[in-house]
C-alpha cells in the first residue's frame, strides 16, 4: 500500500452540507484529514473527499469520481437465485456458514455482501487506507439505514485486525499486474493508482496464520504463485483461485 507523509499531507474533505455524525466523528479524530480546504488548496491536490447525499473520492487529474452502493449491492445479492453458496468461494468457506468471519480487506466491501448473502452469520471487516475507509464507513452506514437487521452481522474497524479468536480470515491483496492493460475495470485501476499494490502482503499472510483461527483463506488470480509455502488446498473459479490454509496441519 502506497504510504501517506502524515506529517506534510492532508486528505481534504470538502462539503457544501454538514456531514453525518460518523463521518465527522472519523475525520475530526485522525489528524490526516482536513475539512473544508480552500479552493486552491482542492486544485493542487489529486483526490479528494466529496459530500452531498454520499461520500465520494474525487480524482483532479482522470475527472472521475468513486463512491460505493452496498445497498444496491445487497440487494442485488440477496434476490439473485443459482449456486453462489456453492460456488468456488463458498466452497472455500466450507459448509458451515454459521461462523465468525475476519474479512481483513474489505476494499469496496462486494465480498462483505457475498459473505452475508450465502449465509454467513458475523463478519469482522477491517480496511487500512485512509482512502477507502472513509467510502466504506459511509457506505455500510446508509446499508444499516436500509436493512438494520444487518447491523448485528457487520462491524467495521479501521486498520489491520489484531490477534482475534474467530473462524476464518478472509485475505485479498491487490492482485500483481505487470502493467496497466491487465487491469480489467477502471474502477480496479482508479484503486490502484490510489492504493498502489499490498508489498507487505506475505508478512501480513504469515502475521494472520498465527491468529487463532480455524483456516485462512487468501484470494489470488488463477495463475499467480503461491503467496507463502504451498496451501493445503486450493479452490479453482474461472479466473480467480483461494487458497486455503488450516490451522496446525
Amino acid at each position: 500500500m502506497k504510504d501517506l507523509d502524515y506529517k506534510g499531507d492532508f486528505i481534504y474533505v470538502d462539503s457544501d452540507i454538514d456531514l453525518p455524525i460518523h463521518l465527522r466523528l472519523l475525520f475530526e479524530s485522525e489528524n490526516i484529514y482536513k475539512i473544508g480546504p480552500t479552493a486552491a488548496e482542492l486544485s493542487k491536490s489529486r483526490f479528494y473527499f466529496k459530500f452531498s447525499k454520499y461520500l465520494s473520492l474525487f480524482d483532479n487529474v482522470m475527472k472521475k469520481e468513486i463512491f460505493f452502493d452496498l445497498n444496491k449491492e445487497y440487494f442485488l445479492r440477496s434476490n439473485k437465485k443459482g449456486s453462489l453458496p456453492f460456488g468456488p468461494l463458498g466452497r472455500a468457506v466450507g459448509k458451515d456458514k454459521d461462523v465468525h468471519l475476519i474479512d481483513a480487506t474489505c476494499g469496496t466491501g462486494k465480498d462483505m455482501i457475498l459473505f452475508l448473502s450465502m449465509g454467513v452469520k458475523k463478519i469482522s471487516a477491517y480496511e487500512r487506507s485512509p482512502w477507502v475507509y472513509p467510502l466504506l464507513l459511509d457506505s455500510t452506514k446508509n446499508l444499516f439505514k436500509e436493512f438494520p437487521i444487518l447491523e448485528d452481522s457487520i462491524s467495521l474497524n479501521f486498520g489491520m485486525p489484531g490477534n482475534i479468536s474467530a473462524d476464518i480470515i478472509y485475505y485479498d491483496p491487490m492482485y500483481p499486474t505487470k502493467n496497466k492493460s491487465a487491469l480489467s475495470r477502471k474502477e480496479m485501476e482508479f484503486f490502484k493508482t490510489i492504493i498502489g499494490s499490498d508489498s507487505d502482503s506475505k508478512e501480513e499472510l504469515e502475521r494472520l496464520r498465527n491468529f487463532d483461527v480455524k483456516r485462512v483463506i487468501v484470494k489470488r488470480p488463477i495463475k499467480a504463485k503461491d503467496l507463502l509455502n504451498k496451501p493445503h488446498f486450493s479452490v479453482k473459479g474461472t479466473t480467480t483461485r483461494y487458497d486455503i490454509y488450516l490451522k496446525n496441519k
